[in-house]
């Protein structure tokens, strides 16, 4: 039971420490840049689906190749201020530099001058990502089942315990049985 109980932890710490992005990163670009909104986590992370070494897109792996760590917001303006002295254009083609496409709003994997990413409201943009719907989701599943399952263990051996011991020969007879 204490096995389970201990897998069931280690499943809500994996689960819960995965779903998150950097969720200062994208305030902290729309203020370094003065942008016309915060970026979109499909900027830096591929399908906008978030997590630890996830930052995949061609202006995450620039980003990243400038210095670009997790959680260090002063690594992400110096490799923001790179991609700007470096005039990086992640899409190769689209005529404008990365940081030319966020201030604007536009998306810098894009090769389409026009693409707009628009107000985020799910993934680093929001306070939770996307697919971290899912994964709380299945931790609350997970949890309800490990209740149920102790509350069967326990359940179990309370009834053996409630139960009325087997009579007792009366005082003076014997107990033992005959063959």
């Amino acid at each position: 039971m204490r096995a389970l109980l201990l897998s069931t932890l280690l499943a809500a710490t994996l689960v819960a420490g995965g779903a998150h992005a950097t969720p200062n990163f994208p305030g902290a670009i729309q203020r370094q840049l003065s942008a016309t909104a915060p970026p979109a986590c499909r900027v830096c992370h591929v399908d906008g689906i978030t997590g630890l070494g996830t930052v995949n897109t061609p202006f995450g792996k620039n980003m990243r190749e400038r210095g670009l760590e997790a959680y260090d917001e002063p690594r992400l303006v110096t490799a923001l201020a790179a991609m700007e002295r470096d005039r990086i254009d992640s899409s190769k083609g689209r005529g404008t530099t990365d940081i030319e496409a966020l201030r604007r709003g536009g998306d810098p994997n894009s090769t389409s001058a026009g693409s707009a990413l628009g107000e985020p409201d799910y993934g680093c943009g929001a306070t939770f990502a996307r697919r971290a719907t899912g994964s709380w989701t299945a931790l609350a599943a997970l949890a309800v089942a490990t209740l149920s399952a102790l509350r069967r263990g326990r359940g179990a051996r309370g009834s053996a315990a409630r139960r009325s011991p087997s009579p007792r020969p009366p005082s003076g007879t014997s107990a033992r049985r005959a063959p």
